[in-house]
């Protein structure tokens, strides 16, 4: 994201962007899209590219053109020929502002390395004054939009404003724009659920809705048509849509409410004690958690994976963040960890462990309530009102932290609710609020006048971390122990798994006659019981049955 300073100081111009191409990689054009999903503040009318070897001298441009405002999808920008200059200048020489303090920012801007690669363009490229196709283009749109068959009359309401543009002058594009609203304003879009012409319509609607957060696709109506959206039918309507790009909104989603990374930007870490951390890694972090378990998913891996594997997606800044050797570049790739690295499944990538801290320092009660609750799937209690929350301190001369919390636990009213915490909270305490591996807490220390950031931050290290802990009657000694514990009870995490992926798909909690279902559902062979195969199960149970 690219933003000019705004109102009241507004930048100077001429604004720009400069994007680095040391490797000279053949590149054949740009791709642009706007922030907020078309509704960014301030929005580019205008731009000019220019080519330079070494950024200082730039020449004529290599093209000139205009960008379509208040457009969501990606606009692409072909150049006349190609080029594998080390810099390329995108000059903004006109914008537009929507907020009136704005001047021009930008969303996303990439290269385009490869024009045989199709890329997303309009659909319709009719040049026609037919009404009869005007009509079969918006009824296939409707069609979808409404998940249902639709007769000449259900499409009237939408196809007149169409035909009166028609033939009022207005070029078919024009004219089908006019209709596409019409649809997509109208309550029968607007209010699920809706309308359909038989079950397997609706079933289609909730399919496309639960998968790509949108309408079902050709294949998906053609399905609904013959009314043949069965449990016979289901894995193979499942595997097409998630091997679909638009799969991908489906992990985002589900990741921001049951992993809750849409807290993740809600806290900052402390530049004081965490210096190294900024803003590349604070953008990859949650890519991460997304992409594996998007990975998971698409191939059907056992369920322990989330806890556990040997495996993540990574590339050169997480791998740096995690101290791991040999990822070079920014494309986000599988890589294998060798045994003693305590990386793999869910518990120890970073964005859990920063959306399970303050941006400060852990607390083993608050991480290990979330953990025992999300991941592990335990019920727990609220804690009681008249209890005060425990501050860690790691001073020299504070308490140990788990002497601190022992205190704390002498509460009765505390103790049978840690039981199901602080193992969680503790087991993970070699991670600090970044996720990076520690040995020791850091502390704080003083600086004079104003914050000046510097590298080495301003914190010393204290008292040494000790992350051991039992469940049950199974101690463990660190995290690796912890998990082979939580690895045990393949049924526990599956369950948690799918009642998270049952009250997502359905926007409510099962209740106990369905949970019951669901439970039954887990196979007892820790290696049949895989994510893929469970979330159609509970589809099937939850949308088929």
């Amino acid at each position: 994201f690219w933003h000019t300073r705004f109102k009241p100081t507004l930048a100077e111009p001429p604004h720009y962007v400069i994007l680095e191409n040391p490797n000279s990689s053949v590149i054949d054009g740009l791709s642009y899209a706007t922030w907020s999903g078309g509704n960014g503040n301030g929005q580019i009318q205008a731009y000019s590219v220019f080519l330079s070897d070494d950024g200082q001298n730039w020449g004529e441009p290599i093209i000139d053109g205009n960008l379509e405002i208040r457009l969501a999808n990606e606009q692409f920008i072909h150049f006349p020929r190609s080029t594998n200059k080390k810099y390329i200048k995108f000059l903004v020489t006109k914008a537009h502002s929507l907020d009136g303090r704005s001047l021009a920012s930008i969303g996303r801007l990439d290269v385009l390395t490869d024009l045989s690669i199709e890329q997303r363009t309009a659909k319709i490229f009719v040049d026609s004054k037919s009404e009869e196709d005007l009509k079969v283009v918006l009824q296939r749109f409707a069609e979808k939009a409404f998940a249902s068959r639709l007769t000449n009359e259900d499409l009237q309401p939408y196809f007149q404003p169409s035909l009166d543009m028609l033939n009022d002058g207005e070029s078919f594009v024009e004219a089908a724009k006019v209709g596409f609203k019409a649809v997509l304003c109208s309550p029968r879009f607007l209010m699920a659920p809706g309308e359909h012409a038989n079950l397997s319509y609706s079933k289609a609607a909730d399919l496309a809705r639960i998968f790509w957060l949108s309408v079902p696709d050709e294949k998906l109506v053609d399905f609904a048509r013959a009314n043949n959206i069965t449990n016979n039918s289901l894995p193979q309507i499942i595997d097409h849509m998630i091997e679909d790009p638009r799969s991908s909104r489906m992990i985002h989603s589900l990741c921001q409410q049951w992993l809750e990374l849409r807290t993740f930007d809600q806290v900052a870490p402390s530049l004081k004690l965490y210096p190294t951390y900024n803003t590349l890694l604070n953008h990859y972090l949650p890519i991460e958690t997304e992409t594996y378990l998007g990975y998971l998913i698409k191939n059907n891996l056992p369920v322990d994976y989330l806890i556990d594997s040997n495996f993540s997606i990574l590339n050169q800044r997480l791998a740096q963040h995690y101290g791991i050797d040999g990822v070079i570049g920014q494309e986000m790739r599988k890589v294998s960890f060798s045994p003693e690295v305590p990386r793999g499944g869910l518990l120890t990538m970073g964005s859990i462990l920063k959306v399970t801290a303050d941006g400060f320092d852990t607390s083993p009660i608050l991480r290990g309530a979330w953990i025992s609750k999300n991941i592990a799937g335990n019920t727990l209690s609220p804690p009681p009102e008249s209890v005060e929350a425990v501050e860690p301190e790691h001073g020299e001369d504070a308490a140990s932290l788990r002497e601190q919390i022992e205190e704390h636990k002498k509460n009765q009213a505390c103790y049978a609710c840690h039981k199901s915490i602080d193992p969680y909270g503790f087991a993970l305490e070699s991670f600090d609020a970044t996720g990076q591996w520690r040995d020791q807490y850091r502390v704080k220390t003083p600086h004079k006048n104003t914050f000046t950031y510097r590298r080495n931050g301003y914190f010393k290290l204290t008292a040494d971390v000790d992350p051991s802990g039992s469940i049950g009657k199974e101690d463990f000694t660190d995290v690796f122990g912890f998990k082979k514990i939580l690895r045990k009870d393949h049924k526990k995490i599956a369950y948690n798994l799918i009642k998270k992926f049952f009250e997502y798909a359905n926007g409510y909690q099962p209740d106990l006659r369905q949970r019951f279902d669901l439970y039954s559902m887990i196979p007892h062979d820790p290696k049949k019981c895989r994510i893929r195969d469970l979330l159609i199960h509970t589809l099937d149970y939850s949308l088929i049955k």
